[in-house]
């Protein structure tokens, strides 16, 4: 099951440079390594982390022309809780924009789609403190 590509600790392979140019430029924190850069327990690491899954997931997805398992039961979630139209116009792909989901509500079953709003904002202009 994809739920694997978030330890999944692999190189991620993509089909030529542009394709990693393109994912790479939607992350703020992944850059391609195959190692994670920051400290385990910083939310560098989680993004990093997530942002990795996000590439992996997403592909995976469009070889397969469908989401993945994870993907659909996060966007499920991601739209019962009033996101559907949620920076509908970004740049930034949905599929990530639900995993980010996912990284904020971790371990926070209170968290609400308004903090994850302000949460989303500060990833986007990579505001990490």
């Amino acid at each position: 099951m994809s739920n694997n590509n978030f330890t999944d600790e692999s190189p991620i392979v993509f089909d030529n440079e542009e394709q990693k140019k393109e994912y790479l430029k939607t992350c703020r924190v992944y850059r391609g390594e195959d190692k994670c850069p920051y400290d385990d327990s910083s939310l560098k690491s989680w993004i990093w982390m997530f942002e990795r899954c996000w590439i992996r997931e997403d592909m995976e997805a469009a070889k397969k022309e469908a989401f993945t398992p994870l993907l659909s039961e996060l966007f499920d979630r991601y739209y019962a809780d009033g996101l559907k139209d949620f920076e509908s116009g970004s740049d930034i792909p949905l599929t990530l924009r639900v995993l980010l989901y996912l990284l904020y509500c971790k371990g926070d079953e209170m968290s609400s789609p308004e903090e994850f709003k302000r949460f989303y904002c500060r990833w986007k202009n990579g505001e990490f403190s």
